[in-house]
């Protein structure tokens, strides 16, 4: 409506975005989701960002709703992008839409509408399951063996592990391949691994499956105790990518 406001609108949102890319005076849940999305080249997520910092400093959303939702675009991320392997171009129109209302003609219903919006676009269960077999990572295979690949298990393994209810940190885990991945690039699938505490993940080094699963147990983590001896590494990508098909799916409810 002014030059001014302009002005001030402008330097209000480069405060945003200098949290958005150098991280400055971010939260620690703020500053894993930025540096996640920063190399990746998610830029797309900005003025919905922008938008959601904006509501939060008016007051008119929590502390609580705002964490919510940032964590909402971050396992979107990963659900959409790195497992459905679905273009940008067609969430497009629904982030230009959101990010304008969200900045302009704010509700808490209008977040719950945007959501949906965002999870109705999520590829049906059979090709997320399909996709999901392409997720491999490797300490020994130079194909899947880079920084980013091993952070995109990582992350997709948070996810499930929060799914499944565990409530604890992950910062102090490692990836473990149940059977040795060096073995055979078969064993790269992400239905070969999961997190364990290091500690754990030590001990299991050089062991044969069998001798691992005494330890798995001791771990605070979910999927651990799960693993069974022989289990089939197709069987559980498709329980992978069925669970965190479910789990994205329901955001919308």
């Amino acid at each position: 409506k002014s030059k001014e406001d302009l002005l001030n609108d402008l330097d209000l949102k480069s405060k945003y975005y200098s949290k958005i890319l150098i991280y400055d005076g971010c939260s620690p849940l703020e500053k894993k989701i930025f540096s996640f999305f920063k190399p990746r080249r998610q830029q797309q997520f900005r003025p919905l960002v922008l938008s959601l910092m904006h509501q939060l400093d008016l007051g008119t959303l929590s502390l609580e709703k705002y964490e919510e939702n940032m964590q909402f675009l971050y396992e979107f991320f990963i659900c959409y992008h790195l497992i459905g392997e679905q273009n940008s171009n067609k969430i497009q129109d629904v982030v230009h839409k959101y990010s304008k209302d969200i900045e302009n003609q704010f509700s808490l219903e209008l977040l719950d509408n945007f959501k949906k919006s965002m999870t109705d676009r999520i590829p049906n269960e059979q090709n997320f399951c399909n996709s999901i077999k392409n997720i491999r990572f490797s300490n020994h295979w130079k194909a899947y063996s880079d920084n980013r690949k091993r952070e995109n298990v990582r992350a997709i393994f948070e996810v499930l592990e929060r799914e499944l209810g565990y409530k604890g940190d992950f910062s102090g885990c490692n990836i473990e391949h149940c059977y040795p991945d060096s073995a055979s690039e078969e064993n790269c699938q992400i239905g070969n691994m999961m997190l364990l505490e290091k500690p754990i993940n030590d001990k299991c080094d050089s062991k044969a499956l069998a001798q691992k699963i005494g330890y798995y147990k001791d771990s605070a983590l979910v999927l651990p105790s799960q693993i069974e001896p022989d289990f089939s590494i197709a069987d559980r990508n498709e329980w992978i990518a069925k669970k965190l098909h479910s789990y994205i799916s329901s955001m919308k409810k």
